[in-house]
């Protein structure tokens, strides 16, 4: 996970707005280290507390997470590609 950090770290900077790909790359890392905290709380809480539901929770708040951030990257996209 400190790999995913350090990656966001370098990605992140002024031009990441403007440069799609950077953006994308960035928000991939992003999405990569957030899945990992959620699978890493979700399973330790199945381990020590029996709450074997919560790992599938972190999943699917996740995948909104990142399902949002998606979105708006294509619609963000789509409005350089259309000239818009």
């Amino acid at each position: 996970m400190n790999s995913c950090l350090f990656s966001a770290f370098l990605l992140h900077h002024e031009h990441e707005h403007s440069d799609h790909n950077i953006k994308a790359a960035y928000l991939h890392v992003i999405a990569d280290a957030l899945t990992s905290v959620t699978a890493i709380i979700g399973l330790t809480a199945a381990m020590l507390w029996n709450i074997i539901w919560l790992d599938a929770l972190g999943a699917i708040i996740s995948s909104g997470v990142i399902i949002r951030w998606s979105i708006g990257l294509l619609k963000d996209s789509g409005k350089v590609l259309l000239d818009l």
